[in-house]
C-alpha cells in the first residue's frame, strides 16, 4: 500500500502541470473538460484558464502562505478556484492522441453494483486511498485486505481460527497481458492461507502468443496461488440470498455471498471482480466529433488513417498510439505510441508528401511485466507455419539450404548456470528462449523467452528483425557469459552450425568460399 502511495506521488510530482508547462516554451498546456471539432480547422475546446494559476505556481513566497508557516505550493492550489471557459481554436494540423480505455461492458458493472460486488479495471484497482491513512471506506481493494486483517484478528482473538466468513476471492476476468500482470501481483499482495483467493477466468491465455509462452504464464501463476479458468468467459454476477442484520447488511465481508455466472452456467463466488477485457479507444473518441473534420473511425480500432497515420478523408487530421486503426492491436503499447506520435508529427510537417515515411514500426517487442517476465518479438510459431508450413529440422538454418518450412529451437533455462545461481531466488521451471529463423539464409523471424531479462531478449530480437540479421550474425557476437542473454546465443548458434553450409560458414574467408 506504501509502494503504491509512493509510486503514484512520483509520477503525480513529474508530470505536474507546472513541471510539463515549463518543459517547452513552445508548448501551450491546456486542460479542457470538453474538446470536439466544430470545423475542417476549428476545434472547440472548453478549457480552464491556467496561465495565473501556472504564474501563480511560480511565483514563490510571501502573502497569506509565507505568514502562515505551511508548504506554499500546496495551500495555493487549494484556494486556486478555475473558471472554466469555451473557444474556438484554429490550426492547419491536428493530432488525436486519445489513447484508450479499459473496455467494460456495461451489463457486468450493472450487475456488479446491483450485487454489492466491487468491481475495477487495471486504472483504479491499485488505485491509492481517497485520503491516505485513513481506515474509511471508499471502494477501493485496500478495503478488501482491511476485511481480512480484521477477519483475522478477531479469529485470533477469540481462539476460533480462520473467520467463518469464507476466504474473499477476486475473479479476473480476462486472460491477456494485464490480467497476468495484476493477477500474479495481487496474489503476492493478499494471497496465502490467511488472504484472498485470486482467479482468472478467460477463454485463453495470452491468445496470439506462442504455446510454449501460454505455459510458461500458466504456470507461473499456478506457482504464485492463482487459479486458472480457461474455455470460460464471466457473463453475469449474481447476489445470493444470505442472513440480513438489523441494518439490513449481510454481516460479511464485502462482496461475500455473491457469485460470478460464467457461460456455461456454472458459478464462483465473488468478493471482487477486476475486469481485464482489453482496451478500446471508442470512449475517448465519442466526444470528439470528428465528422466536423471529415475523418471517419472504425468501431474498436480507432481514427482511420493510413500507414502515414494521416486520415485518407481529413488531410488536416492525423492519429497515433492507441487510437489510430493502422497500429495492430498487439502492438498498442505505450513505448510504440510514444513512437508513432514522433512520426505523425514528422509526417505532419513535412510539406512534400513524397518524403513522408510510414509511421508504424514493424518489430515492436511484446512484454509481459509478471516476475519472470515474458517476452516476443517478430513472428509467433502459428505466423511462421501460416507463412512457410511446418516447422523443418534446423538443418538449413545456417544458410544455403532449400526446402520448405523454418526452423525452430527451444533451450529451458533449467540446468544453466545463471539458473543454478539464482535457483534459491527464483524457480527455472518456467525459463526457456525459442528462436524461429528462415531455411534459406537463417534470417530471424521472431523468438519469445521467459525469465528475468525476458524483455531485454525481446529488444534484442527486435534489433536484430529491424537490422535483417540471421542467426548466423547473432552466433558471431559475443555475450556475456553467465548472463540471461548468454541462452539466446547458444540457442543462435546451435541454429547456426546445423547446417554443413553453416559450419562452413562460421570457419572465416575460406569456408564461406567454399
Amino acid at each position: 500500500r506504501r509502494h503504491a502511495d509512493d509510486a503514484v506521488a512520483a509520477v503525480r510530482d513529474r508530470e505536474s502541470p507546472s513541471r510539463i508547462a515549463s518543459s517547452s516554451p513552445n508548448l501551450d498546456l491546456e486542460f479542457v473538460s470538453d474538446c470536439h471539432f466544430v470545423s475542417k480547422r476549428g476545434l472547440n475546446v472548453t478549457c480552464y484558464d491556467n496561465s495565473t494559476w501556472l504564474e501563480d505556481d511560480k511565483e514563490g513566497g510571501g502573502g497569506d502562505d509565507a505568514a502562515g508557516g505551511d508548504n506554499i505550493a500546496e495551500p495555493r492550489r487549494r484556494r486556486w478556484t478555475p473558471t472554466p471557459r469555451s473557444r474556438v481554436v484554429t490550426g492547419r494540423r491536428f493530432l488525436v492522441a486519445t489513447g484508450a480505455s479499459p473496455i467494460v461492458p456495461p451489463h457486468l458493472a450493472e450487475a456488479a453494483e446491483r450485487s454489492g460486488v466491487p468491481w475495477y479495471t487495471y486504472r483504479t484497482v491499485l488505485r491509492p486511498r481517497a485520503r491516505p491513512g485513513s481506515t474509511a471506506r471508499d471502494g477501493s481493494i485496500w478495503n478488501l485486505l482491511d476485511d481480512i486483517a480484521e477477519t483475522n484478528e478477531m479469529a485470533g482473538a477469540d481462539g476460533s481460527g480462520a473467520g467463518n466468513n469464507g476466504t474473499p476471492r477476486i475473479i479476473v476476468a480476462g486472460g491477456g497481458a494485464t490480467a497476468c500482470e495484476l493477477s500474479q501481483s495481487l496474489a503476492r499482495l493478499g494471497g496465502g492461507p490467511d488472504g484472498w483467493d485470486v482467479t482468472v477466468v478467460a477463454p485463453s491465455i495470452l491468445p496470439g502468443e506462442d504455446v510454449a509462452l501460454r505455459r510458461a504464464a500458466i504456470q507461473l501463476l499456478t506457482d504464485d496461488g492463482v487459479t486458472v479458468v480457461l474455455g470460460r468467459r464471466v457473463e453475469d454476477v449474481v447476489r445470493n440470498s444470505v442472513d440480513l442484520d438489523d441494518e439490513g447488511r449481510d454481516g460479511t465481508m464485502s462482496g461475500a455471498g455473491a457469485e460470478v455466472v460464467l457461460d456455461d452456467g456454472s458459478s464462483l463466488p465473488v468478493s471482487a471482480l477486476l475486469l481485464c477485457l482489453g482496451r478500446s479507444p471508442d470512449d475517448s473518441l465519442e466526444s470528439l466529433n470528428l465528422a466536423a473534420a471529415g475523418a471517419t473511425c472504425t468501431p474498436g480500432r480507432g481514427v482511420d488513417v493510413d500507414a502515414y497515420l494521416r486520415s485518407p478523408t481529413a488531410p488536416r487530421v492525423y492519429a497515433c498510439g492507441d487510437c489510430a486503426s493502422s497500429i495492430p492491436p498487439r502492438d498498442r503499447r505505450a513505448a510504440h505510441a510514444g513512437w508513432t506520435g514522433f512520426h505523425a508529427v514528422r509526417n505532419a510537417l513535412v510539406p512534400v508528401p513524397f518524403l513522408r515515411s510510414p509511421a508504424v514500426h514493424p518489430n515492436v517487442p511484446r512484454v509481459v511485466y509478471t516476475d519472470p517476465e515474458l517476452g516476443a518479438a517478430g513472428m509467433t510459431e502459428e505466423e511462421c507455419v501460416r507463412r512457410y508450413g511446418a516447422a523443418a529440422a534446423a538443418a538449413g538454418a545456417g544458410g544455403g539450404g532449400g526446402g520448405g518450412g523454418y526452423a525452430s529451437l527451444t533451450a529451458s533455462e533449467h540446468n544453466t548456470d545463471r539458473s543454478d545461481v539464482e535457483r534459491i531466488e527464483r524457480s527455472p521451471r518456467v525459463g526457456f528462449v525459442s528462436l524461429r529463423a528462415s531455411p534459406i539464409g537463417g534470417r530471424i523471424l521472431g523468438g519469445s523467452s521467459a525469465g528475468p531479462s525476458a524483455a531485454e531478449l525481446a529488444n534484442e530480437l527486435a534489433l536484430c528483425r529491424g537490422a535483417g540479421l540471421t542467426v548466423r550474425d547473432l552466433a558471431r557476437s559475443v555475450h556475456s557469459y553467465p548472463s540471461h542473454g548468454y541462452l539466446l546465443y547458444r540457442v543462435a548458434l546451435a541454429l547456426a552450425t546445423s547446417s554443413i553450409d553453416g559450419m562452413l560458414a562460421g570457419c572465416g574467408r575460406a569456408g564461406r568460399i567454399l
